[in-house]
């Protein structure tokens, strides 16, 4: 995401660059802001309906993301447009390298999200995640993770040697799809496979990978599946790709708050209103919050008055293990400076 102008009270104007830049949008726009931008607009003239391009500006009634995530949709009441547009509702279709203005009211919150957004290059990781029975195909950037598909491979244990080509030429078409938007390639899993699976690759699809052959990484994990997903970033493979990630930063700071509750019980304390109390008293320095509860008004409080005694917080996505189980432990959590 590019950030071409920012007013925390007045016209905003982000580019987006790609699509997990509409994610964080989704989050981002709420019901009531004022977004604009160049859309098409089927008119009356004359005797003829045409379709016209134009900028107009509508508040925003409701926002969602596609089926496939590419398309950011917000729609509402017009409120401004040239002449030739007949007053009533539109919806703005924002996808990947656009460009459109907003105007509202940003709180920390919604400040914090934006520069998260625009912290990182974006990088795009295609992993592949395999043994010999079974492959996990995922894509993944500094901010997230998500899988693709998964190839079941017919034949598989003692009959090892039966049909490998076959297995790896399923795996290789399922990730051909995906190889020009990615910059790296990850291909890691217990035994052999993962070897294996490259010398393949380099042996029969060469020339339609030759620029990621040098930005690829072959490593192990204990297992196939999400586990072995979760494997990969906590290991720091991924960070062998891309330092600082979001995603690997993000697991650490979870697997912080577990070892703590762990060892020191008493430095650390969950759920809104233990977290409120260790915020007012001084004792917090440090604050974690679910992306499942940040549309929570008391949550919004929280984070202005964390903001208030410069307390650092961040948000955790839940499309992860440690998200997940950072949300089952109530959602917030602080690491404490000493027992309350």
């Amino acid at each position: 995401m590019k950030l071409i102008k920012f007013d925390a009270k007045k016209n905003t104007i982000i580019k987006t660059q790609t699509t997990e830049d509409l994610y964080a949008l989704c989050k981002i726009i709420k019901k009531n802001d004022i977004v604009g931008a160049k859309t098409f607009r089927t008119e009356q003239k004359t005797s003829k309906k045409q379709k016209v391009s134009i900028f107009l500006k509508i508040i925003a009634e409701k926002i969602n993301l596609s089926k496939q995530g590419d398309i950011l949709n917000i729609g509402g009441k017009i409120i401004e447009a040239k002449d030739i547009v007949q007053k009533g509702h539109h919806t703005l279709h924002i996808g990947a390298n656009n460009i459109f203005h907003i105007e509202k009211k940003w709180n920390n919150l919604e400040i914090h999200q934006l520069k998260q957004c625009i912290r990182y290059k974006k990088t795009n990781i295609l992993i592949v995640n395999i043994d010999e029975r079974n492959a996990l195909i995922a894509k993944a950037n500094e901010e997230r993770i998500s899988s693709v598909c998964n190839i079941k491979r017919q034949n598989a244990g003692k009959q090892y040697n039966i049909n490998t080509n076959e297995y790896f030429g399923n795996c290789f078409n399922a990730i051909q799809t995906h190889l020009n938007n990615a910059n790296y390639l990850i291909i890691a899993g217990p035994g052999f496979a993962a070897s294996d699976f490259f010398k393949y690759i380099c042996e029969n699809k060469k020339e339609k990978v030759c620029n990621l052959l040098k930005n690829t990484i072959v490593d192990k994990t204990s297992i196939v599946g999400k586990t072995g997903l979760n494997e990969i970033i906590a290991r720091g493979i991924m960070d062998r790709v891309v330092k600082n990630s979001i995603l690997s930063e993000q697991i650490k700071l979870v697997e912080n708050i577990f070892e703590a509750l762990a060892k020191k019980p008493e430095k650390v304390a969950y759920g809104i209103d233990y977290v409120n109390n260790a915020i007012k008293s001084g004792a917090a320095k440090q604050l974690l919050i679910s992306d499942k509860i940040i549309s929570n008004k008391n949550i919004e409080e929280l984070i202005e008055l964390a903001k208030e005694k410069k307390i650092n917080f961040h948000i955790i996505e839940t499309h992860h293990n440690a998200g997940e189980r950072l949300y089952e432990l109530g959602g917030i959590v602080a690491l404490l400076r000493y027992k309350i």
